[in-house]
């Protein structure tokens, strides 16, 4: 989830260790011994600002909804996962792919493997990774957006009712009745999805709109 590379981490870590090292040493005593305080604070600092890395991260992922500061984080993000994420959702299917391979884990290949064939609207590829997807939020919701392009509305209400989150609810509402033709309907519930994101998920919701709306061709509503 790191969105700070690891190469910047250290070495602001050892500038303030050095620094916060010698600050209050004895200059009579430098030259009699090496001192280990130094690499001490080399030490607690590389831990102190990766703590604050974390929390940051969490934030941008979370909580954040300046759009161009997450998407500035995405794009340099040392982690592939948020940098497919910013082709994806920005319509370079090819390089988001490319990203996607660098991608640690078996589960985390599979929810991305799904976002992009989803994304592509490769519906047999992403009807055969969704079963296999342990997370539930993704698993139902990329089986319910399958049923929509299936127009098999009784199971998309089947996969719908699994869900907890009200924002991914709103957000398979406003798809189901875009593709319904009820476009008033459509607005509604992505306006309330929107409304209801944060972070990286609010980032995405609003660039995958503006981008269809973009799209003479549009057939679906983010």
């Amino acid at each position: 989830m790191q969105l700070i590379k690891w190469p910047w981490l250290i070495g602001i870590a050892i500038v303030i260790g050095v620094v916060a090292g010698f600050m209050g040493g004895d200059p009579g005593q430098v030259n009699e011994r090496v001192s280990l305080k130094p690499l001490v604070w080399v030490f607690y600092g590389a831990v102190v600002i990766q703590l604050i890395n974390l929390a940051y991260t969490v934030y941008v992922v979370k909580h954040m909804k300046n759009h161009a500061k997450i998407e500035r984080r995405l794009k340099q993000a040392g982690n592939p996962y948020f940098r497919m994420i910013y082709y994806m959702v920005n319509g370079d299917l090819e390089t988001a792919a490319q990203e996607q391979k660098e991608v640690k884990g078996k589960q985390m290949q599979l929810m991305t493997k799904v976002q992009l064939a989803l994304e592509s609207r490769d519906m047999v590829e992403a009807e055969r990774i969704a079963d296999q997807i342990k997370h539930s939020n993704i698993r139902y919701y990329s089986k319910a957006l399958i049923a929509i392009y299936k127009r098999d509305w009784d199971d998309f209400e089947a996969q719908k009712e699994q869900l907890k989150q009200q924002v991914l609810i709103h957000a398979l509402e406003a798809e189901a009745a875009f593709r319904r033709g009820e476009l008033e309907k459509a607005d509604k519930h992505g306006n309330l999805a929107i409304e209801g994101a944060a972070g990286v998920q609010h980032y995405i919701l609003i660039k995958s709109r503006d981008r269809q709306e973009k799209n003479h061709g549009r057939v679906t509503y983010f």
